[in-house]
């Protein structure tokens, strides 16, 4: 059951990234009857469409997201000369991934410590 509020809750922070309807009022207010399925928006239409979100970043499905952070770690070096000494090096996360970040309110170097 905590998964599914994660879940639900990330989608809904991150909206703006994915390929979802962001602006489902206006599309409501289009509609005469509230009989009538609601149109899906211009802007999300636009997006569908272009594969890219209003920022110009790529616009993904929920699962899709979901591995873009694989590629966001933390390494320990040790150098050859002196291999007691360990250098922890952070890869550097892509740009959709820190615009995520950012939605959801997460430091990105912090996520490590």
């Amino acid at each position: 059951m905590l998964a599914y509020y994660i879940e639900w809750h990330l989608k809904h922070e991150l909206t703006p990234l994915l390929l979802v309807d962001e602006h489902k009022d206006k599309a409501k207010e289009k509609r005469n009857t509230p009989i009538v399925k609601a149109k899906v928006s211009d802007s999300a239409i636009k997006k569908q469409n272009t594969g890219t979100t209003e920022d110009v970043h790529p616009a993904n499905r929920f699962a899709t997201m979901m591995k873009d952070p694989r590629t966001f770690t933390l390494n320990e070096v040790s150098p050859t000369e002196n291999p007691v000494r360990v250098i922890n090096l952070m890869s550097p996360a892509t740009e959709v991934l820190q615009t995520a970040l950012e939605l959801i309110g997460v430091d990105e170097k912090r996520c490590f410590y």
